[in-house]
């Protein structure tokens, strides 16, 4: 089974995503940037879905992290975010794969998500 991390500091976002994504994926969570890190010192998952603003590190400061570490730098990045399109520039640019609005559709998730798999 692949296996997804998901970032994001607000548990209503997870308890969507792991509706749409729970019984396909081994899923593990992280509420902060920093928990992130720390989950990808430990497991490399087949994707990371991560979210641009949170309280302290980023999304952006995660997948720049990311990039320089040559355990993670070609594990695909999701960011999924409340933000509009005019992250997309800096999302490119700093190595995410590919940008989902919030809020989203279900079946949107799933075919992003998989593409990325």
């Amino acid at each position: 089974m692949k296996k997804l991390l998901i970032v994001d500091d607000n548990d209503a976002n997870i308890t969507i995503i792991l509706e749409i994504l729970g019984g396909n994926y081994d899923i593990s969570v992280a509420l902060t940037g920093e928990d992130a890190l720390e989950a990808l010192e430990d497991e490399v998952p087949d994707l990371v879905l991560l979210d641009i603003v949170m309280e302290g590190m980023s999304g952006i400061e995660v997948c720049e992290i990311m990039r320089e570490n040559k355990r993670t730098k070609n594990i695909p990045v999701l960011f999924v975010t409340a933000t509009n399109d005019a992250f997309k520039s800096v999302t490119d640019r700093i190595g995410g794969n590919d940008l989902l609005g919030k809020p989203f559709r279900p079946d949107i998730l799933k075919q992003k998500v998989q593409a990325l798999i």
